[in-house]
């Protein structure tokens, strides 16, 4: 049944602009870095021996995790709430003899999957154009070294992880008001305000969800801990809303 609920789910996204936002929407960083390193490569050219890859990787998934990804969390997750609101798909699916858990569990792994996908794309559109740069210019060394898939793995991991807090509490708004714009607004206005604190230096910084993908960006290349505090603060904040998401779902009702 779980898996029939995630066919249906992408069966009503596919052609809608969450969907095409997902797909292009990875290709952006990794596209304007390779169109600075063919205008200007010299910045980019390594010292010695070292691996082109690893500045190239950490560069671009720092670069997407301060704002752009953080904010196509809120924004997706907003139009895929919305779709339910919009085709009055909430009546159609309450009359279901399906139980409310099920529902709003195969809903929320959906996000899951389509931000998770939405950063495996990132880190393949990252060797892709990194190929392109490295093949019009040789100085680059891209060609000479083998990509450090294994770093690739874990950036998408941790970048997966500082997100989840987001994800959480963004997917109880998008249920709970059926104008998109307020679910944005929130968001952004969280998104924004976090990183105010965060330049401010704010000593509990670590625990705002919002502020972890920014914290995420000045780490990345250094973090060693499979999962940080910031991560785990995400865990208990994701857990928490997955919770009460499931609490206010079996409670909804659709006029």
């Amino acid at each position: 049944m779980l898996l029939k609920l995630l066919y249906i789910e992408h069966k009503k996204t596919k052609r809608s602009f969450a969907f095409w936002l997902t797909i292009f929407g990875s290709m952006v960083i990794p596209m304007v870095v390779c169109l600075v390193m063919l205008v200007k490569p010299a910045p980019f050219v390594p010292f010695g021996n070292s691996n082109p890859w690893k500045s190239l990787l950490i560069n671009n998934f720092s670069a997407v995790s301060s704002f752009l990804f953080p904010m196509y969390v809120i924004y997706l997750i907003g139009l895929l709430g919305n779709i339910e609101y919009k085709s009055s798909n909430w009546k159609k699916l309450f009359v279901l003899p399906i139980r409310k858990e099920l529902l709003i569990s195969s809903k929320l792994l959906y996000v899951l999957i389509h931000l998770f996908v939405a950063v495996i794309l990132l880190g393949i559109n990252t060797l892709i154009f990194g190929l392109i740069a490295g093949a019009a210019h040789l100085e680059l060394k891209l060609l000479d070294f083998a990509p450090q898939f294994d770093l690739i793995v874990w950036l998408v991991y941790h970048l997966f992880l500082s997100v989840l807090g987001i994800i959480g509490l963004q997917f109880i708004l998008s249920i709970f008001f059926e104008n998109i714009l307020i679910t944005l607004a929130i968001g952004l206005f969280l998104m924004v305000g976090s990183l105010i604190a965060s330049g401010l230096q704010w000593e509990y910084i670590e625990f705002v969800p919002y502020a972890s993908p920014n914290r995420f960006a000045s780490v990345a290349g250094t973090v060693k801990e499979w999962i940080t505090k910031p991560e785990w603060t995400n865990l208990v904040v994701f857990g928490l809303s997955f919770a009460f998401s499931l609490f206010f779902f079996k409670r909804k009702t659709v006029k």
